[in-house]
């Protein structure tokens, strides 16, 4: 610690001392006491008043020199407010609790950050082994005579999971990616449809679309989340079922007659990498779908409300949002 720094901090103190001590020589001057009286008391003030403000300074450098020490002693300076010793006078406690109160939230944006990371990880090592299976089926059908039907089929299982990973990444980065203007809610429908009808047709699932609609929307997220739900239907509805979706003045809703979703379920299936009863006897989920799908909703201004009944479907029902203007127009896409 740099003394005269130390000289400065205390300027005003001395200031005060030093007028004081002049004051009191006055005093006992004017008073009557001797003049050798009076230099001696003025003395033996200053001396006393030194030796205070010196030993005040070795206080606080040694202070300092430990308070440096375990600063430089720490790999994580995050850490730092947790370590440092409760300081004596009440001035120094205001900062010592403001540290304190740093670093905790520290600690929290690190903790958060690396739970962010592991799950980051452990999706994509569950990603790039679900992408497998629609790589490894795509060479089985080139080794066995390329059924085009086939193919394009698990093409879309593959752009639909290469999509899933992009979108999850533009979630935390929705300020670059994300444009909010006009958009024709049938269309996207439609376009959604497109990109998974040969999914749904090997499926041999029944799908209908009721209902258009302009809305404040972006065109390319609304598409992505109508593919993951669809795509989700197409998982978890057997064979013959039927899927239809609607659309009416603020919500869009995607039904199913597939297997339900567990009541205990239901609570946490937007959650980071819940996969559920469901997704555990099928192993083939990542727990990651109606995650990115919920963040993108939340971006987006909208609600995301599911409702199932075990052996009877699910319902996803996007609300609120910029969804207005209905044009009831109602058809029937594939089945």
């Amino acid at each position: 610690m740099n003394f005269w720094r130390y000289v400065y901090t205390r300027l005003l103190g001395i200031c005060v001392f030093c007028i004081t001590d002049a004051v009191l020589a006055g005093f006992l001057y004017v008073t009557g006491a001797p003049g050798y009286a009076v230099a001696w008391a003025a003395l033996a003030a200053a001396v006393v008043g030194a030796v205070a403000f010196s030993v005040g300074y070795f206080y606080k450098r040694r202070r300092v020199k430990r308070l440096q020490a375990i600063a430089d002693g720490l790999d994580r300076k995050e850490l730092l407010g947790e370590v440092l010793p409760k300081p004596p006078d009440s001035e120094e406690r205001i900062y010592y609790d403001a540290m304190k109160a740093v670093s905790r939230a520290a600690l929290t944006l690190v903790a958060d950050a690396d739970k962010e990371q592991d799950d980051y990880r452990t999706f994509i090592e569950q990603w790039t082994h679900e992408l497998k299976t629609p790589l490894t089926a795509m060479s089985l059908v080139v080794d066995n005579g390329c059924d085009a039907g086939k193919l394009r089929r698990e093409l879309e299982r593959a752009d639909n999971l290469t999509e899933e990973v992009l979108f999850y990444a533009r979630s935390f980065a929705a300020d670059r990616d994300l444009l909010i203007r006009p958009t024709d809610v049938g269309q996207v429908v439609r376009e959604a449809v497109a990109g998974v009808k040969n999914v749904l047709i090997a499926s041999r699932l029944t799908l209908t679309v009721e209902g258009e609609s302009t809305a404040y929307t972006d065109a390319k997220w609304l598409c992505f989340i109508l593919r993951q739900l669809l795509m989700n239907c197409a998982q978890y509805t057997p064979a013959g079922g039927r899927i239809a979706v609607t659309v009416v003045p603020g919500e869009i809703a995607v039904a199913d007659s597939g297997i339900g979703i567990p009541t205990e379920d239901l609570p946490r299936v937007t959650e980071r990498g819940f996969t559920g009863s469901n997704g555990r006897k099928r192993g083939r989920s990542t727990g990651m779908g109606l995650y990115i799908v919920d963040r993108l909703c939340k971006h987006l201004n909208m609600q995301l409300v599911v409702e199932s009944t075990v052996g009877k479907g699910t319902t996803v029902r996007l609300r609120g949002g910029y969804l207005i203007l209905p044009k009831c127009k109602p058809a029937v896409m594939y089945g």
